[in-house]
């Protein structure tokens, strides 16, 4: 089932108020999300204080910087919690899904066979009885798909 991506990692503070800014705006009279959790004039609200942080922390002042980061973590959190909400109401319906102004989240895919593991040891456990287990990191296979 297709899921909505918040899309933030990476973000600077500065791009997740446009994206808050494109998520309000899409979801604001979308019929097909009537009751959005949390609400528009949450994520309204964040938004605007994180701008306002931004302009108050471009001195460099450290109170004002922390205060931008907790409006971004907050922006951050309102945006995970939207992207939840249309991919439990969307119910898999990518349209849906983009008309919110998110985009898909990738589907998962097999990572194919894996390698056995090699320098494979056993050691004496910390607690009596028990054994601990190490190898060397095992690679993924690379497959080529003809599709």
């Amino acid at each position: 089932m297709r899921q909505a991506r918040a899309g933030i990692t990476g973000l600077s503070p500065t791009d997740k108020v446009a994206k808050a800014l494109l998520v309000e705006t899409r979801m604001n009279g979308n019929a097909d999300f009537p009751t959005p959790t949390p609400t528009l004039v949450e994520l309204k609200n964040g938004r605007e204080a994180l701008e306002t942080a931004i302009t108050e922390a471009a001195g460099g002042d450290h109170a004002k910087v922390f205060a931008r980061q907790k409006a971004e973590a907050a922006v951050d959190d309102l945006l995970v919690r939207m992207a939840l909400y249309v991919s439990n109401t969307a119910a898999g319906d990518e349209l849906k899904i983009l008309s919110t102004g998110f985009e898909l989240r990738k589907q998962p895919e097999p990572i194919g066979p894996l390698h056995a593991p090699t320098d494979f040891e056993a050691r004496t456990g910390a607690l009596p009885g028990s054994i601990d287990l190490r190898c060397k990191p095992v690679k993924v296979l690379t497959t080529t798909s003809s599709s």
